[in-house]
């Protein structure tokens, strides 16, 4: 295949200046010398016209050529030459081929397949296999312009289609983003993953290519090459560790294609990785071989269950979660006998956190009807369920109820399995500060264990929601000295899944009577607002009640929740003029505003309300009441002491009463002189546009 290197001569004018392949002179070779002696010789020609042409011969290093693309200079000019020095030079020129066929840039991809098709022939299977030994695989990457150059060559070559073969089981292409560089510090380039579906895409070409070729080659060679591509391939692509679950799903379609064709030839080649002739078998070659297995095998297969039953119980094997997963899965889609990994599983619980969800689900699937051994296992993790829900998250606790759910026969098991896991949700999600593991920073980064939260929703839906005494610990949440537990405790009252038999009324009530702090009573009466049947009377006479409380908060919470909960609104008239007269004003302001709100100071008495708001020592009751003044029929008494604030200290009440004598044309709103020079940009704004 290889051929000697000779000086290239064209009859047409090769532009690789102004760095490309220099011109050789009669000084380099003697060779160079005699051609050059022949092209100064070259007589005028004639062409089919009659006119005389000129023939132009070049003689180019090939060398040249070859540097610019393994150093990347002027790339685009050296694959242009290469299209004529390819078949001269292919012992050089596909390597070179090979890497730009697999090039990050789209442009060169595309000139190298151009290249590739122009040079060489359809079906050149000789030059297939060179290009493929180049490659070697496809496992790491993949460019459909390399793939697409081995169809053209001819994929019935064995080393090509074997790398056809690796590209099913290929994972997505890498991408290099080059991070600005620094002036001072030099940055090295970052390396991402591509997540668009062009590996699967890939793939399914890759397999398109099999199925057409894969009746014309050997049918054992095709299935050596397939298996080693499924079983040894997730070693090359993850690491010698390996990852048996990277194997993908085209490369099993292949093997489930061509293993029945030699089905005895193919399960040996399994059987030969899960009891090898020499040495102890490799827990990745098992899992993977076990996972190839599972996508041809004949269902209860005597000889593969006996060499899985036989790992099972081998104990010098080192089996790793992540491993035995696989293989578990793998023994169960071929038999629905009891699987003989149960007791494995088991022992390695607790070893590998990041698995152990897993593993808890797979034991839900495999184990049979009141197996002890798990259920005992599954109790325990349930009765430690506070410190795995601390250190690993909810995940593998909800995974172990979920398998005694399925495990155990005993519904009454099952019940206090739950109710003990919501009475730890609960007071991991409204407990102490102890109990939650919070501290300050926990506070002010705002953050929350929302999983675990998430978690007690769903497990009180499941069981039908909580009980009585599950809704006082969540209330008790309520007098936490942490504003974040405070309202969350609060959210989980009102949204959470309540059973019939629940009374959070009731629970609300309690709070209220105990009386632990102001935010707690509050927390209580929002609860009560969310959570109590309209229109019950003890529930409004509670609130009636609370307005008589001594703390500022607890009355304006309850005159609030007393405005939406009263029907008709007309009822919450005469305790809120009561509140109009309370020693604290953020009570007054907040009854003055829901009065407004509900539009109930449309009635003959409104004059007296008004001028007794108008006459309140806060500032902010009196500019509310000035701002509730359009849209009212009110008096020129009430007119006029409104208009005596704008000459009071406070701008915004002389902003709001100039607008207010404005709008019902008092006389004499603007004075020419005014005590109070308007140093507020608001007046002074308004008053200019006056």
């Amino acid at each position: 295949m290889s051929m000697p290197m000779q000086p290239l001569r064209m009859e047409a004018s090769l532009n690789l200046n102004p760095v490309g392949p220099r011109l050789l002179s009669d000084k380099d070779d003697p060779e160079v010398q005699s051609s050059a002696s022949e092209t100064k010789r070259a007589r005028p020609q004639t062409g089919d016209d009659g006119e005389p042409t000129i023939q132009v011969t070049l003689v180019a290093d090939y060398n040249a050529v070859f540097q610019r693309l393994q150093t990347g200079s002027q790339v685009d000019d050296a694959l242009d030459a290469l299209e004529v020095i390819a078949p001269k030079c292919p012992d050089k020129s596909l390597p070179a081929l090979a890497k730009y066929l697999r090039s990050e840039t789209e442009r060169y991809r595309e000139k190298s397949l151009k290249v590739v098709k122009g040079a060489f022939q359809e079906g050149d299977l000789s030059v297939a296999e060179a290009l493929a030994q180049h490659f070697q695989n496809f496992y790491k990457n993949e460019s459909e312009e390399a793939l697409e150059a081995l169809e053209h060559l001819g994929p019935a070559n064995r080393r090509a289609m074997k790398c056809i073969i690796t590209g099913m089981n290929c994972v997505r292409r890498e991408v290099r983003a080059y991070v600005p560089r620094r002036k001072i510090k030099r940055v090295k380039p970052q390396v991402k993953y591509d997540d668009t579906d062009d590996s699967h895409a890939f793939r399914e070409l890759c397999l398109d290519i099999f199925k057409q070729v894969e009746p014309e080659l050997d049918t054992n060679e095709v299935i050596d090459d397939v298996m080693e591509a499924a079983v040894e391939g997730t070693k090359i692509k993850f690491g010698t560790r390996g990852a048996p679950e990277g194997m993908q799903k085209e490369v099993l379609d292949a093997l489930a294609i061509v293993a029945p064709r030699n089905y005895d030839y193919a399960l040996s080649l399994v059987l030969n990785r899960i009891n090898p002739s020499e040495g102890q078998p490799q827990k990745l070659l098992v899992s993977s071989a076990t996972k190839a297995a599972s996508s041809f095998a004949q269902k209860e297969d005597p000889k593969l269950l006996e060499a899985l039953a036989a790992c099972a119980q081998n104990p010098e094997i080192e089996w790793e979660m992540p491993h035995l997963i696989v293989v578990a899965e793998s023994y169960q889609q071929i038999s629905a006998s009891t699987s003989p990994f149960i007791e494995t599983i088991l022992q390695l619980l607790g070893q590998e956190p990041s698995e152990e969800a897993i593993a808890i689900d797979l034991l839900a699937k495999l184990a049979p009807k009141d197996h002890e051994e798990v259920i005992k296992r599954m109790q325990r993790y349930l009765r430690e369920a506070h410190e795995k829900i601390h250190y690993d998250g909810p995940a593998v606790v909800r995974a172990a109820v979920q398998c005694l759910e399925q495990v155990a026969s005993d519904q009454s098991l099952v019940e206090k399995a739950y109710e003990r896991l919501i009475n730890v949700l609960i007071h991991r999600c409204c407990g102490s500060i102890a109990a939650n593991g919070m501290d300050y920073g926990w506070v002010k980064r705002g953050r929350r264990p929302s999983k675990t939260h998430m978690f007690l929703m769903e497990v009180a839906e499941k069981r039908g929601g909580v009980k009585n005494i599950q809704l006082w610990n969540i209330a008790s949440g309520f007098s936490s000295t942490i504003t974040d537990v405070r309202f969350e405790s609060l959210r989980i009252f009102k949204k959470i899944s309540k059973s019939p038999e629940a009374q959070p009324v009731f629970v609300a009530f309690k709070v209220l009577d105990d009386n632990f702090s102001a935010f707690a009573c509050c927390a209580a009466i929002d609860a009560l607002l969310h959570t109590a049947p309209p229109n019950q009377p003890e529930v409004t006479d509670r609130l009636l009640l609370l307005l008589q409380s001594p703390e500022c908060a607890v009355k304006t919470a309850a005159l609030e929740a007393l405005a939406k909960y009263t029907s008709p609104k007309t009822s919450f008239k005469d305790p809120a003029v009561k509140c109009l007269g309370d020693a604290d004003p953020f009570v007054r302001r907040a009854a003055l505003k829901r009065l407004i709100e509900l539009e109930l100071l449309q009635n003959e008495d409104v004059d007296g309300i008004i001028s007794q708001c108008l006459a309140d020592s806060s500032s902010d009751v009196v500019k509310l009441t000035l701002e509730s003044f359009p849209g009212m029929q009110l008096s020129k008494e009430v007119l006029g002491k409104a208009a005596e604030f704008m000459d009071h200290a406070d701008p915004m009440l002389r902003l709001e009463a100039k607008k207010l004598c404005s709008d019902y044309g008092v006389a004499n709103a603007f004075k020419p002189h005014h005590v109070w020079p308007e140093t507020d940009k608001d007046v002074r704004a308004w008053a200019g546009n006056a």
